[in-house]
């Protein structure tokens, strides 16, 4: 695929689970998702002989046809800019995650999108995405 052909939505989630969810399940025509303000809870509870109750982990949601990244980030920071990118478009193009990149923090992903046949030339980006979220004070 051609970079001239990918589709990319932009959404402020407004940390709605239900709307994640139905952006990855339903829209068939865009190969890059940057959501902002995503929902970000429980996504399983484990469980143990010591702790019968369980202890939840947080996470993101998560689907087997895109590949989810995030940004630089620590245990204790809520990402608000995230993106997916469909596992198909990463089958033929490399994308990578700038987590080095001076600007990468919890409200902003730098990916850089490459060809396969530029995958020695990393100084030539094809393209490079900034997903960012500003908040309103």
């Amino acid at each position: 695929m051609s970079l001239h052909h990918i589709r990319v939505k932009l959404v402020n989630i407004h940390q709605s689970n239900d709307q994640i969810h139905a952006l990855l399940h339903k829209d068939n025509e865009v190969q890059i998702l940057l959501l902002q303000k995503p929902w970000f809870g429980t996504v399983v509870t484990t469980r143990s002989d010591t702790d019968p109750n369980g202890t939840p982990q947080w996470g993101l949601p998560i689907n087997p046809t895109w590949k989810l990244f995030l940004p630089k980030h620590t245990p204790d920071n809520t990402c608000k800019a995230i993106t997916y990118v469909r596992k198909s478009l990463t089958d033929s193009l490399i994308v990578i995650n700038r987590l080095d990149h001076p600007l990468s923090m919890p409200n902003l992903i730098v990916l850089d999108i490459l060809e396969r046949d530029q995958v020695t030339q990393l100084d030539k980006t094809t393209l490079q995405l900034i997903n960012i979220y500003h908040p309103c004070r």
